[in-house]
């Protein structure tokens, strides 16, 4: 770009900044922010309070020892000093981390304690000398740990699921199958299955893939405490089959035949299932009991073994005709 052009384009640049509208503009943004300025000060200048993080952990662990709660815990603690030392805690570097050597905080009983005091003592030593400690929660740590004592159970989906219309939910998988749950062979004793936290997903027609997490055992550790989590919608079609009828409850030495000797069973089943369905998958029985020792002209049938996952199932009558033979 040519100088003369430069130069031309710096004095408007200048001409509208000293103005005199932009003039009156500039005096009034230099007093806005000398105003700031001193507000700000007078601020940070007053004593007030605020809530500051402070991590924890445990350290030094013995390889024998599995500690059944998260090994960092975040204190919340409140404190009192002059604004800009606040600032100081909330706008610049974290605060480090407070280390806490398993030995020395190992109470027996399989766990680690640090009561209120020590967690005190603790904290002030990262704070400026200035600042007073009002409140830290929670105001005694412990962590409980065994010696490897373990089960490892099946995981169970917690909430709802419930695919499109015209869909049904046709498998869950987990990846893994299964955790390790370390706790005390008592609470070990007592578990079955673990179960996935609250889950909320509807009006899906495609797989869906997801990680998840393991809802928390109080005094447990799970492991891994997240798994990968995968649906498969089957889009759901009508089918038809033609089943036998199984008489029941004959009396002895009789023979009861059953007038037509198959019934239509209607149904709805998954895509992926439909081919797997026989007469098997069916039982529909024709109960003499029902017929009042042969007084009712008909005999009422009963469907008494189906798919668990057909839907719908409806038999084309309820009543048969029959005959009784010697």
């Amino acid at each position: 770009m040519p100088r003369n052009v430069i130069r031309n384009i710096a004095v408007m640049i200048r001409d509208f900044l000293f103005s005199i509208v932009n003039k009156e503009f500039l005096i009034f943004l230099f007093f806005l922010v000398l105003s700031t300025t001193y507000w700000l000060m007078s601020v940070l200048n007053e004593t007030m309070e605020r809530e500051i993080i402070v991590p924890v952990k445990l350290t030094n662990i013995p390889d024998n020892a599995i500690v059944l709660t998260d090994e960092t815990v975040p204190l919340r603690v409140t404190v009192r000093d002059k604004g800009y030392t606040i600032a100081a805690y909330l706008y610049g570097e974290e605060l480090p981390t407070i280390k806490l050597p398993f030995v020395t905080y190992f109470k027996g009983e399989q766990r680690c304690v640090v009561n209120t005091n020590e967690l005190n003592k603790l904290v002030a030593a990262q704070l400026y000398s200035s600042s007073k400690i009002l409140s830290i929660k929670p105001e005694r740590l412990e962590f409980p740990f065994n010696q490897g004592q373990h089960k490892r159970l099946p995981i169970k989906l917690q909430g709802t699921v419930k695919p499109a219309d015209s869909y049904h939910l046709a498998r869950i998988s987990f990846s893994p199958d299964s955790v390790m749950v370390y706790s005390s062979q008592q609470m070990l004793d007592s578990l079955q299955i673990v179960m996935t936290e609250p889950v909320n997903i509807r009006d899906f027609n495609d797989t869906i893939s997801q990680k998840i997490k393991i809802e928390s055992i109080k005094g447990s550790k799970i492991v891994p405490n997240e798994v990968r989590m995968t649906l498969y919608p089957d889009i759901l079609v009508e089918a038809t089959i033609n089943v036998p009828i199984t008489p029941i409850n004959v009396p002895e030495g009789m023979v009861m035949r059953t007038f037509p000797s198959q019934i239509q069973v209607n149904y709805i089943i998954g895509a992926a299932r439909y081919h797997k369905i026989n007469q098997k998958s069916f039982t529909v029985v024709a109960d003499y009991a029902a017929t009042n020792e042969g007084e009712h002209k008909q005999c009422l049938l009963k469907l008494v073994k189906a798919p668990s996952d057909a839907r719908n199932i409806k038999i084309k009558a309820n009543y048969v005709d029959y005959l009784l033979e010697q």
